[in-house]
C-alpha cells in the first residue's frame, strides 16, 4: 500500500480531479498544500522583469522561427 494516507484537496466547495502522486510523508503534504495555496497571478513591477521572462520562455519553449516574435513587438506594435 503505497498510496496512503490519500489527500483529497477541495477548493471553492469542488473536490479537485488531480491525485496526488507526491511523496506520503508530513513534509511533502505540507510543501504540497502550500503550493496550492499560493497564488497563480504575478503582478511584475516592471517591463523589464517582464521582458527577462518572455528571453526565459523563449529558451526554454522555441517556437519555429517564422512564427516567434520578441514579446516586446507585441507592446508596441499597437503604438505604432
Amino acid at each position: 500500500m503505497s498510496k496512503y494516507p490519500t489527500l483529497k484537496l477541495v477548493r471553492n466547495g469542488v473536490p479537485l480531479k488531480k491525485e496526488y502522486r507526491g511523496a506520503r510523508t508530513p513534509e511533502a503534504f505540507i510543501e504540497y498544500i502550500r503550493k496550492q495555496l499560493e497564488n497563480p497571478l504575478h503582478e511584475f513591477q516592471s517591463l523589464q522583469e517582464l521582458m527577462e521572462l518572455d528571453v526565459w520562455l523563449n529558451q526554454q519553449y522555441p517556437l519555429p522561427v517564422p512564427f516567434h516574435f520578441p514579446f516586446h513587438t507585441y507592446i508596441f506594435a499597437g503604438y505604432r
